[in-house]
């Protein structure tokens, strides 16, 4: 397989050992085919499976909409990911490689982009002194599932613009971003829409409102892809619960909030909690 330069950016927060994507296997949009099956031993790109033939599928959206040509070969942008390293290419059809692995299928799906479609996303945390929780700003997906609010990058758009823009789109409420602001991760999501060829990359950012923001007096209002936006008491299950790679975002948003100054002993405690962990003091 041959390889081209990507431009990495780099990470806040690092995982150890970059882990095999489990929800870009298992789950779909609806529109999309049944995935092949692809076990975990055999979702590395360097084991051998010879059996392997995944269905081929791009939405009628895609074909519409995207502003990559059909064949990749076509293609003129240089691919720039947050992955670390190299974009690996398909000796075979020429066409980038998923840095996590295999999905069960190719083509580039419901993604407009080959190989990397860059994202934002917002985690907004509280400690709601009314009922004594620890919250998080979400919205719900016309799928059901929970996410925190963000969305796809707009060419020319810096990250942290594109996620302010998406809080204001999906949850009605407008924010700037602060010293308080801080960079989760910056890397590749496990979400159902990504294929072999083409997936999510985003940038998350994180900040937990202090008890005079005055953000806590704005009532979050659902819209564009939302059905539904609120703020939610977190819980274990919630979280786990949370849609593509959502769950850890909030998790490493948790693991932040034990080491920030100032963050409050009943805040720690609930984190600790959360996390199953004894809270730092």
């Amino acid at each position: 397989m041959a390889e081209i330069t990507s431009h990495a950016a780099r990470r806040s927060v690092a995982p150890n050992e970059p882990q095999a994507h489990n929800k870009a296997r298992s789950e779909r949009p609806a529109d999309y085919p049944e995935r092949f099956h692809v076990p975990d031993h055999l979702v590395k790109w360097r084991s051998p499976y010879p059996e392997y033939a995944p269905p081929r599928y791009e939405a009628p959206s895609t074909l519409e909409k995207s502003p990559d040509p059909t064949r990749f070969s076509d293609v003129a942008r240089v691919l720039a990911s947050y992955e670390p390293g190299c974009i690996r290419i398909d000796g075979a059809t020429g066409e980038p490689l998923n840095p996590r692995g295999r999905t069960g299928i190719s083509g580039r799906g419901g993604l407009y982009l080959w190989g990397p479609n860059h994202a934002a996303d917002l985690l907004l945390t509280r400690f709601n002194t009314t009922t004594q929780s620890l919250e998080a700003l979400l919205i719900q997906r016309k799928s059901g599932q929970w996410a925190i609010p963000g969305g796809m990058i707009d060419p020319g758009e810096s990250a942290s613009r594109a996620a302010m823009r998406e809080l204001k789109e999906e949850a009605g409420i407008s924010a700037t971003t602060s010293v308080k602001t801080r960079e989760l991760y910056r890397g590749y999501v496990d979400d159902p829409r990504n294929t072999d060829n083409a997936w999510m990359e985003t940038v998350v950012f994180h900040e937990h409102l202090g008890d005079a923001d005055p953000l806590l007096k704005t009532t979050p209002t659902a819209g564009s892809d939302a059905r539904a936006a609120q703020w939610i008491p977190l819980s274990r299950d919630l979280i786990e619960g949370l849609y593509a790679s959502h769950s850890a975002f909030v998790k490493i948003g948790l693991e932040e909030l034990l080491v920030t100054p100032g963050t409050n002993a009943q805040t720690r405690a609930m984190v600790g909690d959360l996390l199953e962990l004894s809270p730092r003091t």
